[in-house]
């Protein structure tokens, strides 16, 4: 079994995980839960989509790291392991979603290379940093948001607040590590898009 095929097997084993949860959270009729889970599936099958619809391969990893992600986040409310491992199956959970996030970010910038737009390796690593960051202080606001009208306790505090994006800044210089591995096995000549297009 490739590589490839490895990864597609762990995203599908994934989405059995959160069928389960789907299932317990209908069981005890938190039919919010039911949606979120439901939306979580769709979410990760939007890469493979893309992919088929691009004819590209995403970055060996970038799917099962997505789905890695959206599979914690659920598990986290639904099985309540933000509160029972709290503080730290959170920090995992950011830092999850910063190197998913990294990735996304990676591939976006590869695309638009196919596409001719030229971003250069350090530009994209500076964009993975600096985007995480952001889209992790707007995920910190809608943590205070969910707060207020739900009255749960997602966001404890400013200390809670700096590890969090600590965490999400670590995902993202994994992001940018993987990211140099893979542009540094390019050959003399490629177009960085060559990475999107390896397994085709």
């Amino acid at each position: 079994m490739n590589i490839k095929a490895m990864e597609t097997t762990a995203v599908i084993l994934m989405q059995v995980i959160l069928i389960g949860y789907l299932v317990q959270a209908y069981l005890h009729q938190d039919m919010l839960r039911v949606l979120f889970v439901l939306l979580t599936i769709t979410l990760i099958l939007i890469p493979f989509g893309i992919a088929w619809y691009l004819s590209i391969d995403l970055p060996t990893g970038t799917k099962a790291a997505i789905a890695l992600a959206l599979l914690i986040h659920s598990a986290g409310g639904i099985a309540r392991y933000y509160w029972i491992y709290a503080p730290w199956y959170d920090k995992i959970a950011h830092s999850i979603s910063g190197l998913a996030l990294g990735l996304i970010i990676f591939s976006v910038f590869l695309i638009l290379n196919l596409r001719g737009v030229e971003v250069r390796p350090t530009g994209m690593y500076l964009g993975i940093i600096i985007l995480v960051f952001l889209l992790g202080a707007i995920w910190e606001i809608g943590e205070l948001f969910i707060d207020s009208i739900f009255h749960s306790s997602y966001n404890l505090g400013h200390t809670d607040t700096v590890f969090d994006m600590l965490s999400n800044t670590f995902g993202s210089l994994l992001a940018v590590a993987y990211a140099r591995h893979l542009i540094l096995t390019i050959p003399d000549g490629e177009k960085l898009s060559v990475i999107l297009t390896r397994g085709r």
